[in-house]
């Protein structure tokens, strides 16, 4: 399945077969990110992050947890935290994927301190105020309750993405939160190599085009990305994306 930008139902059709296939592929999608294949072109970012939200989980109390995942249609991390999960709510502008609520995350219809833990994982590039957003999860948050983020900082411009984001400009964002830990996916060999791959994959139209990238080209660049970013050393210079762990 091609991962580029999303890929649900048209939120013009409500029936309930477009609505549970809406859901199964959402569903797809979240295993693709929680688990990435090497022939996936985000397979740096994808398996950093997953890093980043386990190490984020050592974190959470051991409490049955409230939980809040803003832009929630695909719920990738979910299936990390089944065990530990009082309550879920996912919003989203559409009622697509996995939504529980359609609202956006700049206005909230909810009441402050609700939640031990917030998601937000992809979805300030989209947002017309991501201060806003920030903002709005600030105040339903619980006092001492733990925030995941997950922001892009080096990309090709997908459908309707609006924002970039660098690590002095994420503190700024989170500039009332506490003990913020900005994370990279990956650092600067990787960050080349995940923007090579979204490059081809976004231009290559043809069915033996991208059959050959998948099979061929993304794993061997995936896995040498790997090994060249560990090699290479820490510079942040072309990362592509940021995890940030955050507290209220």
């Amino acid at each position: 399945m091609d991962t580029s930008g999303y890929h649900y139902v048209s939120t013009g059709q409500t029936s309930t077969v477009d609505l549970q296939r809406s859901a199964m592929l959402a569903s797809n999608l979240g295993r693709e990110r929680l688990k990435p294949d090497w022939s996936n072109p985000d397979y740096l970012l994808y398996w950093h992050r997953t890093r980043n939200f386990r190490r984020c989980l050592q974190r959470l109390p051991g409490k049955p947890l409230d939980i809040l995942d803003v832009g929630g249609r695909i719920q990738p991390y979910r299936p990390l935290l089944e065990t530990r999960i009082n309550t879920y709510v996912a919003i989203d502008p559409q009622m697509e994927g996995l939504v529980d609520i359609v609202a956006k995350g700049e206005s909230l219809p909810l009441k402050s301190r609700m939640f031990d833990f917030a998601i937000c994982s992809q979805v300030l590039g989209y947002a017309d105020n991501p201060q806003h957003i920030v903002d709005e999860v600030l105040r339903v948050l619980k006092d001492d309750a733990l925030f995941f983020l997950s922001v892009p900082a080096l990309s090709p411009r997908h459908h309707d993405e609006r924002w970039r984001f660098l690590p002095e400009g994420i503190e700024v964002l989170l500039k009332h939160f506490r003990n913020v830990e900005i994370i990279p996916e990956g650092y600067s060999v990787a960050g080349v190599v995940r923007t090579l791959n979204e490059g081809l994959n976004l231009n290559s139209k043809r069915a033996l085009m991208k059959k050959i990238l998948s099979r061929v080209v993304f794993p061997a660049t995936n896995w040498t990305g790997m090994k060249m970013d560990k090699l290479v050393g820490h510079s942040e210079r072309f990362t592509a994306n940021y995890s940030i762990i955050a507290v209220k």
